[in-house]
């Protein structure tokens, strides 16, 4: 089994990064580090994990999500964003993230993607797959 978790980092000043996580519609998982006056905001997709061979509605909201909001992160002054992702597996770990397409509509974006890879006990992959909504 092979799990992926995606966050979108935004770097900014604290008041308008909570302003902007006000005007976002769309349902997602906020970490509430900004609550601390901290300058970073993490976001997730609602379903916060990724499963293999079921990855593409899962990477879709990412990419729609900064597509659409791309505009409104650089008006709450957003100095650096990007996707981290995790890969967590068990045995062999191979994997893609975002095809051909999406990296296009993506290359667009001045993103970073920092990768982690941890081999993981298939109990543990429960674990985090259980995250998932």
């Amino acid at each position: 089994m092979l799990l992926i978790s995606m966050t979108i980092i935004i770097d900014g000043d604290p008041q308008k990064l909570k302003a902007f996580k006000e005007k976002v519609k769309e349902e997602a998982y906020f970490d509430d580090f900004l609550n601390s006056n901290d300058d970073v905001l993490f976001i997730e997709s609602p379903a916060r994990v990724g499963v293999e061979y079921e990855l593409e509605p899962y990477e879709e909201w990412y990419v729609d999500f900064i597509e659409k909001y791309y505009p409104e992160m650089e008006k709450a002054g957003m100095q650096e964003i990007e996707i981290s992702i995790n890969v967590f597996y068990a045995e062999q770990c191979n994997f893609s993230i975002f095809n051909r397409d999406k990296m296009m509509r993506l290359g667009k974006y001045p993103i970073a993607y920092p990768v982690s890879v941890y081999r993981t006990k298939m109990e543990e992959l429960e674990e985090i797959k259980s995250l998932r909504q």
